[in-house]
Order: C-alpha cells, then structure tokens, then sequence
C-alpha cells in the first residue's frame, strides 16, 4: 500500500477519482443549499486534483465531473442523454472551465515545483558551501566590496579569532582590531578591489581573542558582479605561527649544528696546522722540507700535490710532490720530471690564489701537452685542483697544487682557506730552510774567507820574513861585510812587493769593512779616463811581462767622466788583475769609448771563463768564480767594485763562457 501511495501516478488517478466522486456526493446531499447549480462543488474538485496531481489528472477529473453532471444530475438522471440545448451549452462551457482550470493549475505546479526543486537545491548547495567551507582548515572570510563589512566567517576563523560569526557579520575590521591593524588591513583590501587582482600577503601579525598574536599568510581575491566591477573581497588565512616558529627553531638548529660544526672544522684545521708547524720545525735541511710539506699535504687535502719553486731565473719549476697512495709516486715522479708547471701555476702571486671545484674534460683537455700526460692525469686522479702561493715575509717563494682525484672529495672554500694557511707555514718552514742553508753557506764562504786570508796574508809576511833573514845572513858587523848591492837591490824589491801586496789585501779588508757601515768616502772630480787606464797599464806592463800576457788596448781620447779617481782606478785595477790572473797567458784587450751620457770601459780576457751559475754571485762578498786553491786572491775584488760602480750610478756587466774568456764592461755617467 505504501508503495502505491508513493507512486504519484497513482496518487493522481486516486485524486481524479476520489475528488469528483466527493464532490458529487456533497452535490446531491446539499443540493437544497446549491439551488440546482450542478457545477458548484466540481469546481473545487477538479482545481484540487490540477494541483496535487497536476494538469492531466486535472483533465481527467474535469471529464469525470462532466460524466457524473449528465449520469447523477442533468435531468434526464440517470442517463447520458441531453435533451435541451442550454443543458449541451452548460456542458461545453463547464468542460472548456475545467480544462483551462486544470491548465493553469499545471502551470502554476510546474513552476512551483520547479521554484521549490531550485529552492532545495541552492538550500543544499548553500548547505554544502557552508560545510566544505566549515571543514577548510583554514581562516575564510568574505567582505562586501563597497563597505567592507564582514558577510561571512568559517568555524576554522571562528575558531582563530576567537568571536562567533554572528558578530562578525555586517561589522568591519575597525570593530575588532586594534585601529593600527585595523587601518592596515582595509588598505589592502582597498588595494585589493581598487587593482582588481590577487594580494598575497606572506606574513601579517594579528591579534585573536584567545590565542593572542598570531602570523597569518593571508591571500585577497576580488570576487567580480555580472558587470565586471568587484562585488565581493574573499580572504584566504592560513595560520603559519606554528610553522614559522618551528622554521625558526630548525634555523636555529641549522645554526648551532653549523656553527658548531665550524667549531670542530677550526680545532681540527687548527690542531693539522699545529701538527704542520711542529713537525716542519724539525728540520731545517731545504729538501727534506720540501718532502715534509708534499708528504703533509696529501694528508689532509686531495690525493696528490706537487711544490714548485721559483728559481735564481725567476721561473717556477718542479721542486717536491707526494701521493696519498704510495703505489702511484712513480707514475707523479714521471710527471713531475716530464711536464713543467703550466700557466695556472705561474700565475699564482701573494694576494690570489687558484680554485677550480670541478675540472671539466675540456679543462683538462686544455693543459695537456701530449696523450702520456692525459693518461698520467687519469691514473693519478684530476677531478678539483687549487693552486696557493708559498710566501714568506712578504715575498712569493713559490707554490703548492693540490688536485683530488676520485679517493677524496672536491675541493670546498674551507679547503681553499686550509691551503693558504698551510702555503703560508709551508713558506715560513722553506725560509727557515733557505736562511739556515744560506747560513750553513756564508759560514763556509767565512771558513773559506778566513782560511784564504790567513793564507793570502801569510804568504807575502812569508816572503818578506825570507828576504829580510837573507840579508840579515849576509851582513857581519864585526868583518864589516854586507851583501853585494846588486843582491841586496832585489831582496829589496821583492820585499817592496810583498809589501805592496799586503797593503793591498790589508785596503780591501778595510774597504769591505767601510762599505758595511758606510764610511766608504768619494773625492767626485773630472777625470780623463783614457789617460787613466793608459797610466794603469803602463804601470801594470812589466806584471803582464812577467805573466805572459800581452795588453791591446783601444782607447778614444777624451772621455771625461766625474768620478772619484782613486776608486775607479781601484775598479780598473781589479778587472785587469783578474785579467791577467785569469787570462791562462792570452792577450788581454782594454776599450775606452763613449756613447752621449756614458763613459764605457771594457776589460776582455781570453782565459778561463766563469760559469753560467757563478756570474750572478761573483759580485757577492767572498764568491770566487774558481777554486780557491787555484788562484790566490780574497774574493773581495769583484764585491768592491761592484758597490763603487752603484755608488757612482753606473753599470758593471759579464759575459762569459767556460775555457772561452770573459768580459767585463763598465758604465759610468758622463756627469753627475
């Protein structure tokens, strides 16, 4: 039964027949009320079906009134037969009411249906809306874009802001937050709906009822009418306080683990260097050093290094390298030895270093000079290289490359910071090396000096004390006998030379000793150095008889130079010394000439040579460019001349080659 009564055709057809049979009924029981007027109550029926049932239903209860009217009412009853024509026209315009009734009904249900069906639907699609907008977790509000007051609030903003929206809505900011806050928060809104764009606001404080100050990512969106000018501000909050305090306390984390991180990186770069620096300062040999620093290096930074220094040149080269795996020195010694330092590392100075995190396969292609030293590059590992100088005391002595290969990682800007900083101990270990060697030299050079002036003083004393005992033989008092004049003139002689000798000697070691405080005095007068050099030789004729060495001399008149003349003959006189000692018994050939503002002499001899390596350092104190058992002399000679020259401004250059000759030319400004 319950499932008829739900059927609305059923229900329709029972209200088609129910409705007019009632209606007849209360015809004919009230038909003394109605004064025959047959069509009172079918009205009424016939509307109530068109309504609840609908049109159809409506027609189909007009058509039963109408049987009923001719069967139960229109004389004569009980029949269907019409006998007068007002009875036909009755009919007709009782039928023609009914169905128009029941048309109109239909429309009026339709629409009504279909107002209430909408009605449903928007109520539930309102519902829906405030319940998904309920279970959004965060703050949604919207705001009527011509007064901005508040037309609607979700739990999680009730929630937040701590007010029911009941008060919230039809109120405007200035109603509940401070006028600081509340100005801040209607500009944007005014922003938001004057632009016609989205306004995201990544942090805004505000302040909530219960939860106090909290930080919202707040977005504003203009909601637009059917015309296009904004109608609606819908805001967008998220809550982010917990968020942010948690960013803020692994920040905080972040920064205690790195700094303390740092902390460990420091005391382990700090104990290395303490390491480094205890153990550079056990020795003090120059090799063994530089083995110590390579060895060092590779222990703490990359898979291999290589120390380059720079030479008496100038010019960088291969000193020391070591590799973290033993196996591989040879292929490194190989290297080394093959493969001179490229431009990288010659451009390494006191203030910059070089860093490559990671060397690419067209780097690495770009430094190689031939397909062995690519392979040797693969098998020692190039994945990350710096280059950091050597320096100590202000100077760059020279360089350490470091380069990881695939055992270690690359290189980091820490690790750039470590190197310098071992560059700079490493630099201060080889100084101490050089300075001890440069030490352990001079004290030999002093050794030498001394045991060469003891020798050198000793051997004209030596002579001198024979001549003077010989003579001192020959003379009797007592039998009034001398030795004869022509003996006694050349033990005379010879002793005269021996004392010219020893004066000589004695004025260098005097000279040496001026030059070192600063005593050394200059006479500054015009001098004809032709004429000089000419008397010098004319002295000095019967020594170059004597030592078989023939003079050729080449000298332009004139040439006037204002110099000291007692000092420049002193420098004259050791260029031709050394000629003749060194000139293995070959002419010696002297040039005086001029070029505008220099006065130039030139003493060549063709003797024994000095070596390529020896020219810079015979013009130090005590540096001989031979042995000192071969040719006598205190190595002083070179050295004085040398800072004469510098103090007149001028110029001494050589030239030489072994067992060829040298020369020696002198620059001297023509006026000072």
């Amino acid at each position: 039964m319950k499932t008829l009564l739900s059927n609305k055709i059923f229900r329709g057809l029972m209200l088609a027949l129910a409705l007019p049979s009632l209606a007849l009924f209360l015809q004919i029981s009230l038909e003394f009320l109605n004064n025959s007027r047959e069509w009172l109550f079918f009205y009424p029926a016939i509307f109530a079906t068109a309504w609840f049932g609908g049109a159809r239903y409506g027609y189909v209860a007009t058509f039963l009134c109408v049987f009923l009217s001719i069967f139960f009412l229109i004389p004569p009853i009980y029949s269907f037969k019409i006998l007068s024509y007002a009875s036909f026209i009755e009919i007709s315009i009782f039928t023609l009411m009914g169905l128009s009734i029941s048309f109109m009904m239909g429309k009026i249900l339709s629409k009504y249906i279909v107002a209430s069906e909408h009605s449903e639907e928007l109520e539930k699609s309102t519902e829906y809306l405030d319940s998904l907008l309920d279970h959004i977790p965060m703050t949604v509000f919207v705001k009527d874009a011509k007064d901005l007051r508040f037309t609607h609030l979700n739990k999680a903003g009730e929630e937040l802001l701590g007010f029911d929206r009941s008060e919230l809505i039809g109120k405007s900011d200035f109603d509940f937050f401070p006028k600081e806050q509340a100005e801040h928060f209607t500009q944007v809104d005014k922003d938001v709906i004057a632009g016609k764009h989205v306004v995201d606001t990544k942090e805004e404080l505000i302040q909530t009822k219960h939860h106090g100050t909290r930080v919202l990512h707040t977005k504003k969106i203009p909601l637009f009418a059917k015309d296009g000018n904004p109608q609606y501000l819908l805001g967008v909050s998220e809550d982010i306080t917990d968020k942010k305090n948690a960013e803020e306390e692994m920040m905080r984390m972040i920064k205690e683990e790195a700094a303390l991180k740092e902390r460990e990186i420091a005391t382990a770069k700090d104990i290395f260097l303490a390491k480094v620096s205890t153990l550079l300062s056990t020795t003090l040999d120059y090799k063994e050093t530089l083995n110590m620093i390579a060895n060092l290096a590779v222990t703490a930074l990359g898979d291999w290094c290589t120390i380059s220094m720079i030479n008496d040149e100038g010019q960088f080269e291969r000193a020391a390298g070591a590799h973290a795996d033993k196996k591989k020195t040879p292929l490194l010694e190989e290297y080394m030895a093959n493969y001179l330092p490229d431009q990288r590392v010659n451009s390494v100075n006191g203030d910059s270093s070089f860093y490559n995190y990671q060397i690419s396969n067209s780097e690495l292609k770009a430094m190689i000079k031939d397909k062995r030293q690519l392979e040797l590059l693969l098998e020692l590992g190039a994945n990350s290289s710096m280059i950091v100088p050597i320096k100590a005391r202000g100077k760059v002595r020279g360089s350490l490359s470091f380069i990881a290969g695939t055992s270690k990682p690359n290189f980091s800007a820490l690790d750039l910071a470590l190197a310098e900083d071992f560059g700079r101990r490493a630099g201060i270990a080889i100084e101490n090396a050089l300075l001890y060697s440069a030490a352990q030299s001079a004290i030999r050079a002093r050794d030498e000096f001394v045991s060469i002036a003891s020798h050198e003083l000793k051997t004209p004393i030596t002579s001198l004390k024979m001549q003077l005992q010989m003579m001192l033989r020959g003379i009797n008092i007592e039998k009034n006998q001398a030795p004869p004049p022509e003996k006694l003139l050349k033990a005379l002689t010879s002793s005269t030379k021996q004392i010219d000798r020893l004066t000589v000697l004695i004025e260098d070691l005097l000279d040496v000793t001026r030059i070192e405080t600063g005593k050394l005095t200059y006479k500054f007068e015009k001098v004809d150095l032709s004429l000089m050099v000419k008397e010098i030789m004319d002295r000095y004729a019967e020594e170059a008889k004597y030592a078989k060495t023939e003079f050729k001399q080449n000298l332009q008149e004139n040439v006037i130079s204002f110099c000291d003349r007692y000092r420049i003959e002193q420098v004259f006189i050791n260029l031709l010394s050394n000629a003749i000692k060194y000139g293995s018994n070959n002419p010696v050939e002297v040039t005086v000439t001029s070029t505008p503002g220099k006065a130039i002499i030139i003493v060549k001899d063709q003797g024994l040579g000095i070596a390529k390596e020896m020219q810079g350092k015979i013009f130090e104190r005590f540096e001989r460019a031979i042995s000192s058992t071969n040719i006598s002399g205190l190595g002083l000679g070179l050295y004085i001349t040398k800072q004469i020259i510098d103090a007149h401004q001028g110029t001494i250059e050589v030239e030489s080659d072994l067992n060829i000759g040298s020369t020696f030319k002198v620059c001297l400004p023509t006026g000072l």
